[in-house]
């Protein structure tokens, strides 16, 4: 009997053991998440705790549903690199991850695998679908950028930061030839959108944006001895069915820098340039700036000092809420096209990814940098970009 008293806590702690052996792998289990968990925080747009619970999933059990709910987290997180490698790799059943990955190679600068992969979610949509006119529409944007992505000029940059949009043009340390700018906004189906303003150095020109049959049009008015002569619709070469902003008249009045989100955009608003032509009263087609000026996001108010041979263009191309990002740059004497066999090295150029860093400055440039700015402290330096000195030779 007292032989088995002394066995009996043996036998306790063996079961103990093996009992908690059993029930230690259903605790776990019962505090990772699940499927059903992790499709509930989809839902709810919670998708950094989403893509938790998908990666936790995914270690146990990889199936192309799952990868693709994971890539549409990550999608939705800005992670470029890792939705485009999960939704390649993800149920080809759902035909939406082609369109997901057109706007990722889009933001990558990928434009020719955009373009594939748009026209791929294009033959899944019905003849009646009304998304197919928006997706055509992309379609064109991309091989527009295609073509511009084969001509990136190469710039040098003096300075960059991520500012307030409401106060980006306070970062413009314009000369007083240059004239100068004001910035209020308007309504525009149910938004706020900027109104410019831009008054010639003579001040004698006035050119400005206003609404014009439910879309943003560009005017002009002459300084008359009474006053202001009328608002005048500034040409139809300009204008168009889309929206028009951002001017800027070179001294020279015949060359004029604007922002247009129409045909020709690759996407959001582009910079583009046309001149005057005084002996027919009519200015030429617009063109298209190209990158890096420009990107699949909005980009605007270009403003050319050829006297200090330097330029300003806001961007919203780092999504930053509520921000713009200003670049400062040395203006070329002609321009530079970037040549390179590196397709990685063009499109980190034209994104401003990876850029030449101007080494000498001229003293208008030096004081223009806009982290010397009196207002320093309200913008954001950039940080995050690989930036490359400017070679002398």
């Amino acid at each position: 009997m007292l032989r088995l008293f002394y066995k009996l806590p043996v036998f306790f702690s063996r079961n103990l053991f093996l009992l908690v052996c059993c029930c230690l792998p259903l605790a776990l289990e019962a505090q990772s998440p699940n499927a059903t968990t992790a499709d509930a925080l989809l839902d709810k747009g919670a998708y950094r705790e989403a893509l938790d619970a998908y990666k936790t999933l995914l270690k146990k059990k990889t199936t192309p549903q799952l990868k693709y709910k994971y890539a549409y987290c990550c999608y939705k997180l800005g992670m470029t690199e890792e939705a485009i490698h999960y939704f390649q790799i993800s149920d080809s059943k759902q035909t939406k991850r082609y369109y997901y990955l057109a706007e990722l190679y889009v933001d990558d600068y990928q434009f020719d695998a955009a373009i594939e992969a748009y026209h791929k979610y294009l033959e899944s949509l019905t003849e009646t679908n009304p998304e197919r006119l928006e997706i055509q529409d992309k379609i064109r944007r991309s091989r527009t950028a295609l073509e511009l992505l084969s001509r990136v000029e190469d710039i040098s940059i003096i300075d960059s930061i991520s500012v307030d949009k409401h106060d980006f043009l306070s970062y413009y340390h314009l000369s007083s030839d240059l004239g100068n700018f004001e910035r209020d906004s308007i309504s525009l189906r149910s938004r706020a959108v900027d109104r410019i303003f831009y008054m010639t150095q003579r001040r004698d020109r006035l050119y400005f944006s206003n609404e014009n049959k439910g879309n943003l049009d560009l005017f002009y008015s002459y300084k008359l001895l009474s006053g202001w002569s009328e608002a005048l619709p500034l040409s139809e070469q300009i204008n168009s069915e889309a929206n028009e902003n951002y001017p800027f008249l070179m001294p020279d009045g015949i060359t004029i820098y604007f922002a247009s989100d129409g045909k020709n955009s690759i996407g959001g608003y582009d910079i583009f340039v046309s001149r005057y032509i005084p002996s027919e009263n009519r200015y030429f087609p617009p063109e298209n700036v190209g990158m890096p000026f420009n990107s699949p996001y909005d980009d605007y108010m270009l403003v050319i000092d050829e006297v200090n041979k330097v330029g300003w263009f806001a961007s919203e191309r780092n999504r930053k809420n509520n921000q713009v990002t200003i670049y400062l740059f040395v203006l070329n004497d002609a321009k530079k096209i970037l040549n390179s066999v590196d397709s990685t090295r063009i499109r980190d150029a034209a994104k401003i990814k990876n850029f030449r860093l101007a080494s000498e400055l001229s003293p208008f440039a030096f004081r223009a940098k806009i982290k010397s700015s009196p207002d320093e402290g309200k913008g954001e330096q950039l940080s995050s970009e690989k930036q490359e000195p400017e070679n002398s030779n």
